[in-house]
């Protein structure tokens, strides 16, 4: 590209510069190099205006979209892509149509607009539905939506997505899952309690990225994938290695978001390695572990200068959320971490609406009330946690807030019926939805049939049979049934 570009003259302007400079500017966007790629896309777009290349100044404009997005500068962004996907439908490029969906998409969830974000990306499968390419560019805008559906909370709509993802793809003909579904589907089988599907797809994708020039849209993911895994997984110094990989491999450059995200990890990672040394009586290593925590918090401040720098409005809202979390994963080893710190990342992730982060800093935030003494502040926190983490199918957030409970004798069921104590009907302390659920075990019901009869995802109905597995003390579900049985514990509550 470079060559083609040096090849063709500045003067006079033709449709030929336009069009090699849009590819140019295109393949650096891919590599995030934004600024180059922007200064190159802004000369391809006005050389295009001059000569009236229309189709070489879309594709200048979809790459501009995301490059400008990267900046901070979303206002200008959405437009160029608005701008881009009606060039692209007026000279009939089925091609940009698609790449300039997929753009639109990630540009609105980089700048913090998911909602938005999730809107565009029903809108993109339709356009590509539209125009015959469902098994191409529909399917990376199906990547997109698994993760902006992701953080939104709305996890059916994503496992949805990444499963019409996965049979568009092997309809086509194409191999195992590619990049673009591992790397967005990764992070959703984490939080799902997924792990060997999950290791299974990061390991494939660790395969695909070797030797290939740095992408954060999928270097980035990989990373907070692996070090989320190895969080749940208690596998703390692995967590700390990959956050330390990601740091180095994606720099002060690339996209903001996953260097943020990444650091955030690091501190719950640094916060978990101090507890561990601790409880081992290591002082070296916990000397080892509060160097982290020092190293990632000056990176921090660097990285928020940048982002405050640049970003503006719901962006950096995101940004400051992510920070707030790691500031408050930083007070974690002394006293077990401070109420206020995690009453305001809980408060501020519940304005930007994301419950996944909300219930789990609502865990923490109860871990903390727990150390100052706040018998009763934590039970609720731990409760609205727990309604969450549970609704969404978040299985080992789900474990990790009940096993908080149990240690503390705090019963998750809700307030009204936390007040009751367990009857002879019903020893065991489930709740309406679990009696519920368990009397559709009780008949043979499957996690998918139980999910249709109780208009919940096969996720969520999966949670729901573990926990009652481990109230019972069973170990299977015939087990749990033949329990229900001789307790007369088969039939769901009556309502009211």
């Amino acid at each position: 590209a470079e060559t083609a570009v040096a090849i063709l003259r500045d003067e006079p302007p033709t449709a030929e510069r336009a069009r090699v400079l849009a590819g140019y500017g295109q393949m650096l966007m891919l590599l995030d190099h934004w600024s180059e790629s922007r200064a190159v896309c802004e000369e391809a777009i006005e050389i295009a205006l001059r000569v009236g290349a229309r189709e070489a100044e879309g594709h200048a404009r979809n790459s501009l979209g995301l490059d400008l997005a990267a900046q901070g500068r979303c206002e200008e962004a959405l437009e160029s892509l608005e701008t881009a996907i009606v060039i692209a439908e007026e000279v009939g490029n089925a091609d940009d149509v698609g790449r300039a969906h997929v753009n639109l998409a990630e540009a609105l969830n980089v700048c913090g607009l998911v909602h938005e974000a999730a809107d565009a990306v029903v809108r993109g499968i339709a356009a590509a539905e539209a125009y015959g390419i469902s098994s191409s560019y529909g399917s990376f805008i199906r990547h997109n939506g698994i993760l902006i559906n992701y953080d939104l909370g709305r996890w059916e709509t994503a496992v949805r997505l990444a499963g019409e993802s996965a049979t568009s793809l092997s309809e086509s003909g194409a191999s195992n899952p590619d990049r673009y579904l591992a790397s967005h589907w990764a992070p959703l089988l984490v939080a799902t309690g997924q792990f060997e599907q999950a290791r299974a797809q990061l390991e494939r994708l660790g395969e695909l990225l070797e030797g290939a020039p740095l992408e954060a849209q999928f270097s980035g993911n990989y990373v907070i994938g692996r070090a989320e895994l190895a969080l749940w997984e208690g596998r703390t110094l692995d967590a700390l290695a990959e956050v330390d990989r990601g740091l180095a491999w994606l720099g002060d450059e690339g996209w903001r978001w996953f260097v943020t995200r990444l650091l955030r990890l690091g501190a719950r990672a640094a916060a978990d390695a101090v507890g561990l040394a601790r409880a081992r009586r290591d002082p070296a290593g916990e000397a080892e572990a509060l160097a982290r925590a020092d190293a990632y918090r000056e990176r921090r401040v660097r990285h928020r200068g940048a982002c405050e720098a640049a970003e503006h409005g719901p962006q950096l809202a995101v940004s400051l959320a992510e920070f707030a979390m790691a500031e408050a994963e930083d007070t974690r080893p002394d006293g077990g971490g401070d109420v206020a710190s995690w009453l305001d990342v809980r408060d501020q992730w519940l304005a930007l609406e994301r419950p996944y982060v909300a219930a789990y800093a609502s865990w923490r935030l109860g871990e903390a009330r727990l150390e100052a003494g706040d018998r009763d502040g934590a039970a609720t926190d731990l409760r609205d946690a727990h309604a969450t983490a549970t609704g969404l199918g978040a299985l080992p957030l789900t474990t990790a807030i009940e096993a908080l409970a149990a240690r503390a004798r705090i019963d998750l069921r809700p307030a009204s019926e936390a007040s009751l104590p367990p009857t002879q009907a019903d020893p065991f302390g489930l709740t309406r939805r679990e009696r519920e659920v368990l009397a559709l075990v009780a008949t043979g019901r499957t996690n998918r049939q139980i999910a249709d009869e109780l208009f919940i995802s096969e996720n969520t109905a999966g949670v729901h049979v573990s926990n009652i597995l481990g109230k019972l003390g069973v170990a299977s579900r015939t087990e749990a049934a033949a329990v229900a049985v001789r307790l007369d514990m088969g039939a769901a509550p009556e309502a009211g």
